[in-house]
């Protein structure tokens, strides 16, 4: 196994793992927020910056704070048709006039872009593999 060729292939294809995109409202106007993902340690470096908060249940099983991570998202677009803007560097600002359920949505689609689909893809190669992998004798 060439491990080298392996890292290079990841390089080349990380931006091809699928964005979400995310509909919220912004006073009246629907906008359409689109989400990348971060490489493994980009995000555990930002979840890492937000320590969970003590009084919440949700953030103490995640170890870090999902709701400041979020506002801090370096990968955020706004999407108008083919128009594609970066808002990394508002997007706090835009964070902070967003619905509660605007905001847990975005939550989510963080979270589910750097922590569950990656567990996914390793469970189903896994499985995809699991025929060929032979157990070693302890």
């Amino acid at each position: 196994m060439d491990i080298q060729s392996l890292v290079a292939k990841a390089r080349r294809d990380f931006d091809t793992v699928n964005s979400v995109d995310q509909d919220v409202m912004i006073g009246d106007e629907l906008v359409t927020i689109r989400l990348w993902p971060l490489t493994g340690t980009a995000y555990r470096d930002l979840c890492a910056q937000h320590a969970n908060r003590t009084a919440s249940e949700f953030d103490e099983a995640l170890g870090y704070n999902l709701t400041a991570v979020t506002q801090s998202y370096p990968r955020v677009y706004a999407v108008d048709g083919d128009e594609v803007t970066d808002i990394a560097e508002t997007w706090a600002d835009t964070c902070a006039v967003l619905s509660a359920p605007d905001l847990k949505a975005l939550e989510y689609a963080v979270w589910g872009i750097n922590e569950y689909e990656p567990t996914q893809r390793m469970a189903a190669a896994g499985k995809a593999s699991a025929g060929s992998r032979k157990k070693k004798r302890s």
